[in-house]
Order: C-alpha cells, then structure tokens, then sequence
C-alpha cells in the first residue's frame, strides 16, 4: 500500500473502504453509536481487524494525485458535518480520489396513488367510442446504390518530357518598380 491509496477490507461480511496515509494509518468513514457517520483515523492493523485480506482498490478514472486525496480526506476529517454527505465509506474513499461528488442516502420514494377511477354515467355507456385510425403509412424512396469505378489496374505516369526541352519557370506577375 502506498500514500493516497483506495484500500478495503472484508470485515463481517461488508467491505470497509478508506484512504491509504503512507504513515500506516487509513482515513475511512464510519458511523458512531448514534448512527452519526464520521471520518476515523486508524491504524491499518485496526482498520483490517477481523479481515482476511487488506485489497487496494484500482480506479479506470482520472484520479488526483496522492497527496491532495489524502488533503481531501483529512479535509472531511477536520468538518465532522461535511461527512454526513456520504452514504458508505466506499463513496467517501471515492470522492476523495476522483472527486466525483457523494450521492444522497437511499431514501424510499412515496408509494403511488391508485389513479382515481370517473364514475360511469349512462351517457358515457350509452355511446359508442369512435374507433382509432390507423396513421397512413409513409413511402419511402430509396434512391438506387451508386457504383464507384472500377480502379485501373495500372497507375497513372506522367509522359515523359523530350531531352532538349526543359520546364519553364512560373511567371510572376510584374510589381511596379519603386523610385
């Protein structure tokens, strides 16, 4: 591991995700007994307690450079009110090297309304719906494939030029002479 790093570890069947130190101590999220999250200093042996195996995480994005990641996690470490911005631990390991920003906690959406049904009247019942028309088809015209030419087998060479005659030289055109 080095300084900057996104590690995790398998604890109790959930991954913990934090940010390498390069001093033997990883910045992760946690929550309190209050269910308040917090970011936590630790050291490794502390943070893989339980652990089988402490993985370095690799990210396919752009990501800052190992000293402003581990800047912007002590930056969360100094505002216990900043870390309340991240669900898990794993988007605050993220934030921290790409800087992509923290989604909201899962919050249920409100159950949906049954649509309210109109009161049949015997007016409504009596008539008949008129039946839907078909939208008319539209013709397309496809204009016929061009043929290319067929490339000739042979390139084409410039004749060559007679021995006595030689190129001439461009003509310019006259510019007025100054005085």
């Amino acid at each position: 591991m080095m300084l900057g790093d996104h590690v995790r570890a398998l604890v109790n069947g959930e991954y913990r995700h934090g940010i390498d130190c390069g001093d033997r101590t990883v910045l992760f999220l946690t929550r309190q007994a209050s269910g308040q999250p917090e970011v936590r200093r630790a050291l490794v042996e502390d943070f893989a307690a339980g652990a089988g195996r402490l993985e370095s995480v690799v990210h396919r994005e752009p990501v800052f450079e190992p000293e402003a990641v581990v800047a912007r996690a002590f930056s969360r470490l100094r505002d216990p009110a900043a870390a309340t911005s991240f669900a898990s631990s794993e988007a605050f390991a993220a934030w921290c090297l790409t800087g992509r920003p923290p989604e909201p906690p899962f919050a249920p959406r409100p159950a949906r309304a049954a649509p309210a049904r109109r009161a049949s009247t015997k007016k409504a019942a009596a008539r008949p719906r008129p039946a839907r028309k078909a939208a008319p088809r539209r013709r397309v015209r496809r204009a016929a494939p061009r043929r290319k030419a067929a490339p000739s087998r042979k390139p084409r060479r410039a004749a060559p030029r007679p021995a006595g005659r030689k190129k001439r030289p461009a003509r310019r055109a006259a510019k007025p002479k100054r005085r």
